[in-house]
């Protein structure tokens, strides 16, 4: 999970980085993957057995998809280096914050959905769609 958050948070800088200073957007578009993330915890704080596992699947496949199209939506935001080094010393302690909750959140999750097949999957897709939005923006990187 501490990857996963990792990666998104890499993901954000690269969809914004290098270009003109848009700083105000590129913050509303941190803010947001930030809001993903939380509502991606409270998600998985709310499994407490297979039946809640398999009710919170449909949510983080939303989750999932939320994330494609914020990074599809922002693909060609640019920002200056300085607004980079902004961001990141802004959002880093936030995104290794939610990654050291989500990594506890993740473990209890799976232990009480007891391996819940639609909740397993729902995870996997996630975190599929987390590095699909990287791919979407590398790849306006090039």
């Amino acid at each position: 999970m501490q990857k996963l958050i990792g990666i998104t948070f890499v993901g954000v800088l690269l969809l914004t980085a290098s270009g003109c200073s848009n700083r105000a957007k590129a913050e509303k578009v941190v803010e947001e993957m930030l809001s993903i993330l939380q509502q991606f915890n409270d998600t998985l704080a709310s499994v407490k057995d297979k039946d809640s596992a398999k009710a919170a699947a449909s949510k983080l496949d939303q989750l999932g998809q939320q994330i494609k199209a914020l990074a599809e939506k922002n693909k060609d935001l640019k920002i200056t280096k300085d607004d980079e080094k902004y961001l990141e010393e802004k959002f880093k302690p936030k995104f290794d914050e939610i990654g050291k909750t989500l990594s506890q959140t993740a473990m209890k999750a799976g232990l009480a959905s007891m391996g819940e097949p639609t909740f397993m999957k729902a995870i996997q897709n996630f975190g599929a769609s987390a590095q699909e939005a990287q791919n979407i923006m590398k790849a306006n990187e090039k």
